[in-house]
């Protein structure tokens, strides 16, 4: 069996097999940055668990209901502008840095009231 892997500066990875005694291929291709998504967010879960987290739960919750609702309401690059704030608060928590997590949630919270208006 043949099997060879390219990976593009777009984060695809394609993987191509072929059956050398029969010449059968087979290919699939693996979008790495969907997957570099899934495991940031796997990293951030964390922080639920960390101290000081009862905190900032009200405002993190109103942002993912945001996000997870007002997709098509909120311009994309607003809702990136939100989704990376929203992780940088989860960074923080987790980090369990108490002024750098005040620093992301006022930054979050202008960024909800700026969204808020676009409305």
């Amino acid at each position: 069996m043949d099997v060879s892997f390219s990976y593009d500066l777009n984060g695809i990875l394609n993987v191509t097999a072929t059956l050398v005694s029969t010449g059968k291929t087979a290919s699939i291709r693996i979008n790495m940055t969907k997957e570099e998504e899934k495991e940031r967010e796997e990293d951030l879960s964390g922080w639920k668990k960390a101290e000081g987290a009862k905190a900032y739960r009200s405002v993190i919750r109103t942002t993912e209901r945001l996000l997870s609702k007002k997709n098509d309401a909120l311009p994309p690059s607003m809702r990136e502008r939100v989704q990376e704030a929203l992780d940088d608060l989860k960074r923080a928590i987790i980090a369990e840095d108490a002024q750098e997590a005040e620093e992301r949630e006022r930054e979050l919270s202008a960024l909800l009231d700026l969204a808020r208006d676009e409305e």
